[in-house]
Protein backbone atom coordinates (compact mmCIF):
# COMPACT_ATOMS: atom_id res chain seq x y z
CA UNK A 1 0.00 0.00 0.00
CA UNK A 2 1.34 3.55 -1.02
CA UNK A 3 2.01 5.29 1.66
CA UNK A 4 -0.13 8.38 2.20
CA UNK A 5 1.61 11.79 2.93
CA UNK A 6 -0.10 13.83 6.16
CA UNK A 7 1.13 17.96 6.01
CA UNK A 8 4.08 17.32 3.57
CA UNK A 9 5.44 15.03 5.47
CA UNK A 10 5.13 10.88 5.52
CA UNK A 11 2.97 8.80 8.36
CA UNK A 12 4.67 5.90 9.67
CA UNK A 13 2.74 2.95 9.68
CA UNK A 14 2.59 2.18 13.12
CA UNK A 15 1.04 5.89 13.81
CA UNK A 16 -1.47 5.23 10.95
CA UNK A 17 -2.76 1.72 12.53
CA UNK A 18 -2.87 3.88 15.82
CA UNK A 19 -5.30 6.27 14.02
CA UNK A 20 -7.28 3.69 12.91
CA UNK A 21 -7.55 1.93 16.06
CA UNK A 22 -8.75 5.22 17.41
CA UNK A 23 -10.96 5.77 14.69
CA UNK A 24 -12.54 2.69 14.97
CA UNK A 25 -12.69 2.73 18.61
CA UNK A 26 -14.59 5.97 18.39
CA UNK A 27 -16.88 4.63 15.63
CA UNK A 28 -17.74 1.55 17.61
CA UNK A 29 -18.73 3.56 20.75
CA UNK A 30 -20.94 6.08 18.85
CA UNK A 31 -22.56 3.05 17.13
CA UNK A 32 -22.71 1.87 21.11
CA UNK A 33 -24.26 4.74 21.58
CA UNK A 34 -26.68 4.74 18.85
CA UNK A 35 -27.93 1.54 19.70
CA UNK A 36 -28.33 2.72 23.38
CA UNK A 37 -30.39 5.57 22.23
CA UNK A 38 -32.30 3.14 20.30
CA UNK A 39 -32.94 0.85 22.61
CA UNK A 40 -33.42 3.36 25.03
CA UNK A 41 -36.32 5.29 22.40
CA UNK A 42 -38.00 1.24 22.04
CA UNK A 43 -38.24 0.87 25.86
CA UNK A 44 -39.95 4.33 26.35
CA UNK A 45 -42.61 3.55 23.91
CA UNK A 46 -43.36 0.29 25.10
CA UNK A 47 -43.60 1.67 28.65
CA UNK A 48 -45.67 3.91 27.46
CA UNK A 49 -47.68 1.95 25.30
CA UNK A 50 -48.15 -0.55 28.65
CA UNK A 51 -48.40 2.34 30.41
CA UNK A 52 -51.87 3.12 28.46
CA UNK A 53 -53.17 -0.11 28.51
CA UNK A 54 -52.42 0.02 32.40
CA UNK A 55 -55.01 2.80 32.76
CA UNK A 56 -57.52 1.41 30.74
CA UNK A 57 -57.45 -1.71 32.48
CA UNK A 58 -58.07 0.41 35.69
CA UNK A 59 -60.48 2.20 34.66
CA UNK A 60 -61.95 -0.61 33.14
CA UNK A 61 -61.64 -2.65 36.45
CA UNK A 62 -62.48 0.25 38.61
CA UNK A 63 -66.06 0.28 36.73
CA UNK A 64 -66.20 -3.35 37.01
CA UNK A 65 -65.85 -2.87 40.63
CA UNK A 66 -68.44 -0.16 41.03
CA UNK A 67 -71.01 -2.19 38.97
CA UNK A 68 -70.26 -5.22 41.03
CA UNK A 69 -70.91 -2.80 44.06
CA UNK A 70 -73.78 -1.71 43.14
CA UNK A 71 -75.31 -5.47 42.03
CA UNK A 72 -73.98 -6.75 45.49
CA UNK A 73 -76.07 -3.78 47.05
CA UNK A 74 -79.18 -4.89 44.88
CA UNK A 75 -78.72 -8.73 46.43
CA UNK A 76 -78.35 -7.53 49.60
CA UNK A 77 -81.17 -5.79 49.09
CA UNK A 78 -83.08 -8.62 47.59
CA UNK A 79 -81.65 -11.00 50.21
CA UNK A 80 -83.32 -8.36 52.75
CA UNK A 81 -86.90 -8.55 50.77
CA UNK A 82 -86.59 -12.24 50.32
CA UNK A 83 -86.44 -12.27 54.91
CA UNK A 84 -88.92 -9.82 55.04
CA UNK A 85 -91.41 -12.11 52.92
CA UNK A 86 -90.03 -14.93 54.38
CA UNK A 87 -90.73 -13.21 57.83
CA UNK A 88 -94.34 -12.12 56.23
CA UNK A 89 -95.15 -15.64 55.53
CA UNK A 90 -94.28 -17.30 58.87
CA UNK A 91 -96.48 -14.65 60.67
CA UNK A 92 -99.38 -15.26 57.47
CA UNK A 93 -98.64 -19.17 58.46
CA UNK A 94 -98.83 -19.01 62.20
CA UNK A 95 -101.93 -16.75 61.14
CA UNK A 96 -103.91 -19.20 58.98
CA UNK A 97 -103.35 -21.96 61.80
CA UNK A 98 -105.12 -20.00 64.35
CA UNK A 99 -107.76 -19.35 61.98
CA UNK A 100 -107.87 -22.68 60.68
CA UNK A 101 -108.62 -23.63 64.18
CA UNK A 102 -111.02 -21.10 65.58
CA UNK A 103 -112.76 -22.19 62.16
CA UNK A 104 -112.69 -26.09 63.26
CA UNK A 105 -114.17 -24.71 66.67
CA UNK A 106 -116.83 -23.05 65.23
CA UNK A 107 -117.64 -26.01 62.66
CA UNK A 108 -117.52 -28.06 66.03
CA UNK A 109 -120.01 -25.64 67.68
CA UNK A 110 -122.00 -25.23 64.82
CA UNK A 111 -122.36 -29.47 64.56
CA UNK A 112 -123.15 -29.11 68.17
CA UNK A 113 -125.86 -26.81 67.48
CA UNK A 114 -127.45 -28.30 64.55
CA UNK A 115 -127.47 -31.67 66.63
CA UNK A 116 -129.12 -29.83 69.55
CA UNK A 117 -131.73 -28.07 66.93
CA UNK A 118 -132.02 -31.50 66.00
CA UNK A 119 -132.74 -33.17 68.90
CA UNK A 120 -134.68 -30.46 69.58
CA UNK A 121 -136.94 -30.28 66.63
CA UNK A 122 -137.56 -34.35 66.65
CA UNK A 123 -138.57 -33.50 70.15
CA UNK A 124 -141.14 -30.58 68.97
CA UNK A 125 -142.02 -32.63 66.28
CA UNK A 126 -142.96 -35.86 68.19
CA UNK A 127 -144.89 -33.57 70.88
CA UNK A 128 -146.80 -32.04 67.89
CA UNK A 129 -147.42 -35.21 66.39
CA UNK A 130 -149.09 -36.35 69.67
CA UNK A 131 -150.82 -33.18 70.75
CA UNK A 132 -152.54 -33.70 67.29
CA UNK A 133 -153.31 -37.35 67.66
CA UNK A 134 -155.10 -36.02 71.31
CA UNK A 135 -156.61 -33.59 69.41
CA UNK A 136 -157.94 -35.57 66.58
CA UNK A 137 -159.60 -38.33 69.27
CA UNK A 138 -160.93 -35.36 71.31
CA UNK A 139 -162.59 -34.48 68.15
CA UNK A 140 -163.90 -37.08 67.40
CA UNK A 141 -165.51 -38.21 70.38
CA UNK A 142 -167.27 -34.38 70.57
CA UNK A 143 -168.44 -35.47 66.85
CA UNK A 144 -170.03 -39.05 68.02
CA UNK A 145 -171.32 -37.24 71.40
CA UNK A 146 -172.81 -34.57 68.64
CA UNK A 147 -173.98 -37.19 66.24
CA UNK A 148 -176.07 -38.72 69.74
CA UNK A 149 -177.31 -35.66 71.12
CA UNK A 150 -178.81 -35.03 67.49
CA UNK A 151 -180.57 -38.35 67.44
CA UNK A 152 -181.54 -38.27 70.66
CA UNK A 153 -183.21 -34.83 69.47
CA UNK A 154 -184.71 -35.88 66.64
CA UNK A 155 -186.25 -38.93 69.14
CA UNK A 156 -187.45 -36.77 71.59
CA UNK A 157 -189.07 -34.34 68.80
CA UNK A 158 -190.42 -37.38 67.38
CA UNK A 159 -191.83 -38.23 70.65
CA UNK A 160 -193.26 -34.97 71.70
CA UNK A 161 -195.30 -34.79 68.33
CA UNK A 162 -196.51 -38.49 68.73
CA UNK A 163 -197.52 -38.00 72.54
CA UNK A 164 -199.15 -34.72 71.50
CA UNK A 165 -201.53 -36.78 68.57
CA UNK A 166 -202.18 -39.56 71.12
CA UNK A 167 -202.79 -36.72 74.47
CA UNK A 168 -204.77 -34.10 72.83
CA UNK A 169 -207.41 -34.65 75.51
CA UNK A 170 -205.84 -35.39 78.40
CA UNK A 171 -204.60 -31.42 79.17
CA UNK A 172 -202.99 -31.66 82.26
CA UNK A 173 -200.91 -34.58 81.26
CA UNK A 174 -200.03 -32.91 77.95
CA UNK A 175 -198.95 -29.78 79.97
CA UNK A 176 -196.98 -31.87 82.16
CA UNK A 177 -195.23 -33.76 79.51
CA UNK A 178 -194.09 -30.40 77.58
CA UNK A 179 -193.38 -29.23 80.62
CA UNK A 180 -190.86 -32.42 81.25
CA UNK A 181 -190.00 -32.02 77.42
CA UNK A 182 -189.38 -28.58 77.49
CA UNK A 183 -187.22 -28.76 80.65
CA UNK A 184 -185.01 -31.65 78.49
CA UNK A 185 -184.70 -29.78 75.40
CA UNK A 186 -183.58 -26.53 77.73
CA UNK A 187 -181.00 -28.87 79.25
CA UNK A 188 -179.86 -30.24 75.78
CA UNK A 189 -179.61 -26.63 74.45
CA UNK A 190 -177.07 -26.01 77.58
CA UNK A 191 -175.07 -28.81 76.72
CA UNK A 192 -175.50 -27.76 73.12
CA UNK A 193 -174.13 -24.66 73.95
CA UNK A 194 -171.81 -25.73 76.47
CA UNK A 195 -169.90 -28.10 73.99
CA UNK A 196 -169.69 -25.35 71.33
CA UNK A 197 -168.01 -22.98 73.79
CA UNK A 198 -165.84 -25.89 74.47
CA UNK A 199 -164.65 -26.17 70.97
CA UNK A 200 -164.14 -22.59 70.66
CA UNK A 201 -162.21 -22.86 73.35
CA UNK A 202 -160.17 -26.07 71.76
CA UNK A 203 -159.74 -23.78 68.74
CA UNK A 204 -158.55 -20.70 70.20
CA UNK A 205 -156.20 -22.90 72.25
CA UNK A 206 -155.02 -24.66 68.97
CA UNK A 207 -154.45 -21.08 67.55
CA UNK A 208 -152.65 -19.61 70.76
CA UNK A 209 -150.53 -22.99 70.54
CA UNK A 210 -149.66 -22.51 66.56
CA UNK A 211 -148.50 -18.70 67.78
CA UNK A 212 -146.91 -20.68 70.31
CA UNK A 213 -145.19 -23.31 68.51
CA UNK A 214 -144.22 -20.43 65.78
CA UNK A 215 -142.06 -18.23 68.38
CA UNK A 216 -140.80 -21.27 70.09
CA UNK A 217 -138.56 -22.49 66.27
CA UNK A 218 -137.94 -18.44 65.65
CA UNK A 219 -136.59 -18.35 68.82
CA UNK A 220 -134.45 -22.26 68.56
CA UNK A 221 -130.73 -20.54 68.40
CA UNK A 222 -131.24 -19.10 71.50
CA UNK A 223 -132.12 -21.88 73.31
CA UNK A 224 -128.83 -23.06 72.12
CA UNK A 225 -127.44 -20.26 74.14
CA UNK A 226 -129.02 -20.95 76.87
CA UNK A 227 -128.22 -24.53 77.00
CA UNK A 228 -124.45 -23.46 76.45
CA UNK A 229 -124.72 -21.30 79.94
CA UNK A 230 -125.90 -23.39 81.81
CA UNK A 231 -123.20 -25.96 81.26
CA UNK A 232 -120.62 -23.18 82.02
CA UNK A 233 -123.03 -21.94 85.10
CA UNK A 234 -122.69 -25.61 86.51
CA UNK A 235 -119.02 -25.54 85.78
CA UNK A 236 -117.51 -22.56 87.36
CA UNK A 237 -120.27 -21.73 89.75
CA UNK A 238 -117.33 -23.47 92.40
CA UNK A 239 -115.20 -20.59 91.27
CA UNK A 240 -117.08 -17.67 92.09
CA UNK A 241 -116.84 -16.41 96.04
CA UNK A 242 -118.89 -14.16 98.09
CA UNK A 243 -116.39 -11.40 99.66
CA UNK A 244 -116.87 -9.55 103.07
CA UNK A 245 -114.84 -6.35 103.50
CA UNK A 246 -114.65 -4.74 107.16
CA UNK A 247 -112.62 -1.70 107.75
CA UNK A 248 -112.73 0.35 110.72
CA UNK A 249 -112.44 4.23 110.63
CA UNK A 250 -111.39 6.82 113.48
CA UNK A 251 -112.52 10.64 113.55
CA UNK A 252 -110.42 13.37 115.15
CA UNK A 253 -111.66 13.80 118.26
CA UNK A 254 -113.02 10.64 119.24
CA UNK A 255 -111.94 7.44 120.26
CA UNK A 256 -114.86 5.24 118.30
CA UNK A 257 -113.96 2.94 115.80
CA UNK A 258 -116.69 3.28 113.09
CA UNK A 259 -117.37 -0.08 111.32
CA UNK A 260 -117.94 0.01 107.54
CA UNK A 261 -118.92 -3.24 105.78
CA UNK A 262 -119.18 -4.35 101.97
CA UNK A 263 -120.25 -7.01 100.09
CA UNK A 264 -119.21 -7.90 96.53
CA UNK A 265 -118.10 -10.96 94.04
CA UNK A 266 -115.00 -12.50 93.02
CA UNK A 267 -113.54 -15.44 90.84
CA UNK A 268 -110.70 -17.66 90.74
CA UNK A 269 -108.52 -17.37 87.88
CA UNK A 270 -105.32 -19.78 89.00
CA UNK A 271 -105.35 -23.27 90.44
CA UNK A 272 -102.61 -21.25 92.80
CA UNK A 273 -105.47 -19.78 94.25
CA UNK A 274 -105.87 -16.49 92.93
CA UNK A 275 -108.80 -14.63 92.81
CA UNK A 276 -109.64 -11.19 91.12
CA UNK A 277 -112.40 -8.44 92.14
CA UNK A 278 -113.26 -4.92 91.83
CA UNK A 279 -110.43 -2.37 94.44
CA UNK A 280 -113.75 -0.67 95.40
CA UNK A 281 -115.38 -3.50 97.32
CA UNK A 282 -111.59 -3.60 99.49
CA UNK A 283 -110.69 -0.32 99.68
CA UNK A 284 -113.85 1.40 99.81
CA UNK A 285 -112.68 4.53 101.50
CA UNK A 286 -110.93 5.56 98.28
CA UNK A 287 -114.11 5.93 96.22
CA UNK A 288 -117.33 7.51 96.43
CA UNK A 289 -119.37 9.34 98.99
CA UNK A 290 -117.19 7.45 101.85
CA UNK A 291 -114.02 9.69 100.68
CA UNK A 292 -116.04 12.51 100.60
CA UNK A 293 -116.89 12.10 103.98
CA UNK A 294 -113.54 11.38 105.02
CA UNK A 295 -111.96 14.31 103.39
CA UNK A 296 -114.95 16.82 105.06
CA UNK A 297 -114.13 15.19 108.45
CA UNK A 298 -110.54 14.08 108.29
CA UNK A 299 -111.20 10.36 109.13
CA UNK A 300 -108.39 8.03 109.46
CA UNK A 301 -108.64 4.83 107.88
CA UNK A 302 -107.25 1.55 110.11
CA UNK A 303 -105.80 -0.40 107.39
CA UNK A 304 -103.95 -2.72 109.51
CA UNK A 305 -107.14 -3.97 111.02
CA UNK A 306 -109.06 -4.39 107.87
CA UNK A 307 -110.96 -7.77 107.86
CA UNK A 308 -111.17 -9.38 104.82
CA UNK A 309 -113.16 -12.98 104.15
CA UNK A 310 -114.86 -14.87 101.27
CA UNK A 311 -117.08 -18.11 100.75
CA UNK A 312 -117.28 -20.58 97.67
CA UNK A 313 -120.84 -21.17 96.31
CA UNK A 314 -122.26 -23.63 98.84
CA UNK A 315 -121.04 -22.81 101.92
CA UNK A 316 -122.97 -22.51 104.61
CA UNK A 317 -121.11 -18.87 105.46
CA UNK A 318 -125.00 -17.57 107.59
CA UNK A 319 -125.68 -18.51 111.31
CA UNK A 320 -128.55 -18.00 113.95
CA UNK A 321 -129.71 -14.09 114.26
CA UNK A 322 -127.70 -13.20 111.31
CA UNK A 323 -124.53 -14.18 112.55
CA UNK A 324 -121.35 -14.06 109.67
CA UNK A 325 -119.78 -17.80 110.15
CA UNK A 326 -115.90 -17.51 109.60
CA UNK A 327 -115.11 -20.87 110.61
CA UNK A 328 -115.60 -21.80 107.19
CA UNK A 329 -114.53 -20.40 103.74
CA UNK A 330 -111.44 -18.18 103.92
CA UNK A 331 -110.43 -15.28 106.13
CA UNK A 332 -106.83 -12.62 106.78
CA UNK A 333 -107.82 -13.33 110.73
CA UNK A 334 -109.00 -16.13 111.81
CA UNK A 335 -108.00 -18.82 109.58
CA UNK A 336 -105.40 -16.91 108.33
CA UNK A 337 -105.89 -18.90 104.79
CA UNK A 338 -106.15 -15.31 102.86
CA UNK A 339 -104.32 -12.80 102.05
CA UNK A 340 -104.44 -9.06 100.24
CA UNK A 341 -101.77 -9.28 96.83
CA UNK A 342 -102.39 -5.82 95.33
CA UNK A 343 -104.46 -3.87 92.74
CA UNK A 344 -103.68 -1.79 89.62
CA UNK A 345 -102.13 2.26 90.34
CA UNK A 346 -104.79 4.26 92.05
CA UNK A 347 -106.00 7.09 90.08
CA UNK A 348 -106.80 9.40 92.23
CA UNK A 349 -108.65 12.92 90.76
CA UNK A 350 -109.07 15.87 93.42
CA UNK A 351 -112.46 17.15 94.31
CA UNK A 352 -114.17 19.94 95.82
CA UNK A 353 -117.16 20.15 98.12
CA UNK A 354 -118.73 23.03 99.68
CA UNK A 355 -119.50 23.08 103.16
CA UNK A 356 -120.74 26.56 103.04
CA UNK A 357 -121.70 29.00 100.83
CA UNK A 358 -118.01 30.33 101.15
CA UNK A 359 -116.14 27.68 102.95
CA UNK A 360 -114.58 24.64 100.81
CA UNK A 361 -112.88 21.21 101.34
CA UNK A 362 -110.78 19.57 98.69
CA UNK A 363 -110.44 15.75 99.09
CA UNK A 364 -109.08 12.84 96.59
CA UNK A 365 -110.86 10.19 95.43
CA UNK A 366 -110.26 7.29 93.00
CA UNK A 367 -111.86 7.23 89.90
CA UNK A 368 -114.42 4.65 88.32
CA UNK A 369 -112.49 3.43 85.27
CA UNK A 370 -110.48 0.35 84.70
CA UNK A 371 -107.68 0.42 87.17
CA UNK A 372 -110.49 -0.62 89.44
CA UNK A 373 -109.35 -4.23 90.20
CA UNK A 374 -107.42 -6.39 93.02
CA UNK A 375 -106.19 -9.79 93.70
CA UNK A 376 -106.33 -11.44 96.51
CA UNK A 377 -104.94 -15.23 97.28
CA UNK A 378 -106.53 -18.06 99.29
CA UNK A 379 -104.12 -20.95 101.19
CA UNK A 380 -105.59 -24.48 100.17
CA UNK A 381 -107.01 -26.25 97.58
CA UNK A 382 -108.95 -24.60 95.07
CA UNK A 383 -111.78 -25.29 93.06
CA UNK A 384 -111.50 -25.24 89.32
CA UNK A 385 -110.38 -21.31 87.82
CA UNK A 386 -112.17 -19.42 85.24
CA UNK A 387 -110.34 -18.97 81.75
CA UNK A 388 -109.62 -15.38 80.43
CA UNK A 389 -111.03 -14.45 77.19
CA UNK A 390 -108.02 -13.16 74.11
CA UNK A 391 -110.62 -12.08 71.66
CA UNK A 392 -112.00 -9.33 72.30
CA UNK A 393 -116.25 -9.13 72.22
CA UNK A 394 -118.66 -7.96 70.36
CA UNK A 395 -121.73 -5.74 70.45
CA UNK A 396 -124.97 -8.40 70.78
CA UNK A 397 -122.62 -11.14 71.61
CA UNK A 398 -125.13 -13.15 74.36
CA UNK A 399 -123.18 -13.16 78.37
CA UNK A 400 -123.75 -14.89 81.38
CA UNK A 401 -123.12 -12.94 84.41
CA UNK A 402 -122.43 -14.90 87.72
CA UNK A 403 -122.57 -12.88 91.49
CA UNK A 404 -124.32 -12.28 94.85
CA UNK A 405 -126.71 -9.20 94.09
CA UNK A 406 -128.04 -7.82 97.19
CA UNK A 407 -125.08 -9.76 98.99
CA UNK A 408 -126.62 -12.01 101.23
CA UNK A 409 -129.66 -10.78 101.68
CA UNK A 410 -131.88 -12.75 99.10
CA UNK A 411 -129.99 -16.27 100.03
CA UNK A 412 -132.54 -18.89 101.57
CA UNK A 413 -131.42 -20.67 105.17
CA UNK A 414 -127.73 -18.75 104.56
CA UNK A 415 -126.25 -21.01 102.27
CA UNK A 416 -123.81 -19.19 99.38
CA UNK A 417 -125.40 -19.75 96.04
CA UNK A 418 -125.13 -17.61 92.76
CA UNK A 419 -127.96 -15.86 91.06
CA UNK A 420 -127.07 -15.85 87.29
CA UNK A 421 -128.65 -13.50 84.99
CA UNK A 422 -127.90 -13.55 81.20
CA UNK A 423 -127.67 -10.19 78.97
CA UNK A 424 -125.81 -9.05 75.61
CA UNK A 425 -122.83 -6.56 75.05
CA UNK A 426 -124.45 -2.84 73.73
CA UNK A 427 -121.00 -1.69 72.70
CA UNK A 428 -117.28 -1.68 73.26
CA UNK A 429 -115.01 0.76 73.82
CA UNK A 430 -112.46 1.39 77.19
CA UNK A 431 -115.16 -0.82 78.98
CA UNK A 432 -118.24 -2.96 77.92
CA UNK A 433 -122.13 -1.98 78.14
CA UNK A 434 -123.63 -4.58 79.40
CA UNK A 435 -127.69 -4.82 78.33
CA UNK A 436 -128.11 -7.28 82.03
CA UNK A 437 -130.09 -7.02 85.56
CA UNK A 438 -127.22 -5.82 87.31
CA UNK A 439 -127.64 -4.50 91.59
CA UNK A 440 -125.09 -4.08 94.11
CA UNK A 441 -123.40 -6.84 95.09
CA UNK A 442 -122.80 -7.59 91.57
CA UNK A 443 -119.59 -5.79 91.87
CA UNK A 444 -116.66 -8.45 90.73
CA UNK A 445 -118.48 -10.82 89.04
CA UNK A 446 -117.18 -13.06 85.82
CA UNK A 447 -118.70 -11.54 82.83
CA UNK A 448 -118.60 -15.25 80.86
CA UNK A 449 -118.91 -15.22 76.73
CA UNK A 450 -121.01 -18.03 75.15
CA UNK A 451 -117.80 -19.75 74.53
CA UNK A 452 -117.18 -19.94 78.51
CA UNK A 453 -114.58 -17.39 78.83
CA UNK A 454 -114.41 -14.57 81.28
CA UNK A 455 -114.89 -11.61 78.70
CA UNK A 456 -114.93 -8.43 82.06
CA UNK A 457 -115.64 -7.75 85.32
CA UNK A 458 -119.10 -5.88 86.45
CA UNK A 459 -117.42 -3.01 87.99
CA UNK A 460 -120.21 -0.53 88.45
CA UNK A 461 -124.43 0.64 87.56
CA UNK A 462 -124.49 2.84 84.86
CA UNK A 463 -126.33 5.92 86.82
CA UNK A 464 -127.97 3.70 88.88
CA UNK A 465 -130.09 1.90 86.66
CA UNK A 466 -130.63 -1.79 86.74
CA UNK A 467 -130.08 -2.58 83.42
CA UNK A 468 -127.16 -0.55 81.83
CA UNK A 469 -123.80 -2.14 84.00
CA UNK A 470 -120.27 -1.50 83.04
CA UNK A 471 -117.59 -3.65 83.08
CA UNK A 472 -114.17 -3.85 82.83
CA UNK A 473 -112.24 -5.65 79.76
CA UNK A 474 -110.49 -8.92 80.13
CA UNK A 475 -107.17 -7.37 78.86
CA UNK A 476 -107.08 -5.23 81.89
CA UNK A 477 -107.52 -8.61 84.30
CA UNK A 478 -104.42 -9.89 82.44
CA UNK A 479 -102.69 -6.80 82.81
CA UNK A 480 -103.53 -7.43 86.67
CA UNK A 481 -102.37 -10.69 86.53
CA UNK A 482 -98.77 -10.27 84.87
CA UNK A 483 -98.28 -7.23 87.30
CA UNK A 484 -98.49 -9.89 90.51
CA UNK A 485 -98.26 -13.21 89.62
CA UNK A 486 -95.22 -14.59 88.44
CA UNK A 487 -95.21 -18.11 85.75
Amino acid sequence: MPLKRWKGSVMSRPLLEELWRKAFVQVGVGVMALLQFCFIFFIWREVRSAKGMYLQKLQRSWQISGELSSQVSDLEAKVNSIDRLAENQSRLEYQFRRYRERLEELQRSLREVSRASEELRRSFSEWILDYRRNLERFSAELRAQRRILQTYQREVSSRLLEGAKGLRGVSSQLQDFRKARSEDLRKLQDGFSQLQSRLEAIEKRQLSERLLFQKVFQYLPRLHFFRRFQEWQEKYESGVVLIYSQVFLRYPNSTKKISIESFGTGFLVSRRGYVVTNKHILQPWKFGKLAEQIGILGGKVLQGEQRIALWPSGTKFLLAKGRLNFEVGYNNFLKKNLYFVGSLPDNMERKSVYITPISRVDYLAHRLDYNDLALLKIRGEVSRPLPIAVRRPRKLDPILILGYPRGWEIMDFGMCQTSPTLGNIRKVENFIYLAASIMPGTSGAPVISVDGEVVGICTQVYRKTETLGLAIPSRYIRKLLQRYVKK
